[in-house]
């Protein structure tokens, strides 16, 4: 689930930092507010990065230290960069299961059932911004013991981050960690 190497932006630029050459890390840590389409969509993946970053560290102090690059490329793989969030502003593709209160939105997926690649529709859930949305991902992980259980908040790579998210059954795919 890794980035394809450093990411720059022609407005501002973004590098990687660290060891962890495959990860976003804004140069400036200034807040960008980007508008979004209608569902959350973001324009570019530069918009998307700017917006999401400080986010990002801000979960990742909630998740116990987990990489905030980590957190930015996960929700960059599930989302398309932003361009295409499952639910309204769900860039992370929580599903909206009988336990889910709020609005939610079907949208086709693709799942791995019994190893079989399958796509279906199902629903996810929807939020009313991008910071509704990071407060209810860190919820989420946090509520569900599963996610402790498998050293999700032990992490301090954005590759043992995958792997636990993957042993804990976050996604069907089974080379979601890759």
């Amino acid at each position: 689930m890794s980035a394809s190497g450093p990411i720059r932006t022609g407005s501002g630029g973004f590098l990687t930092s660290g060891a962890d050459t495959t990860s976003p890390t804004p140069i400036s840590s200034s807040t960008s507010s980007a508008s979004t389409g209608p569902n959350g969509e973001f324009k570019n993946k530069d918009d998307f990065l700017k917006t999401m970053y400080p986010l990002a560290v801000s979960a990742s102090k909630e998740l116990g230290g987990v990489d905030p690059n980590a957190l930015l490329t996960q929700w960059g793989f599930e989302s398309a960069w932003g361009s295409k969030p499952s639910g309204k502003y769900n860039y992370f593709g929580i599903k909206a299961d009988k336990s889910w209160k709020g609005e939610s939105k079907t949208v086709g997926t693709t799942e791995f059932i019994n190893g079989k690649e399958t796509k279906m529709p199902d629903a996810f859930r929807s939020y009313g911004s991008p910071e509704e949305a990071v407060d209810d991902y860190v919820n989420f992980l946090k509520k569900n013991k599963r996610y402790e259980k498998a050293g999700v908040f032990e992490t301090k790579t954005s590759g043992e981050y995958f792997s636990a998210l993957q042993k804990a059954g976050y996604a069907t795919d089974p080379e979601y960690a890759k």
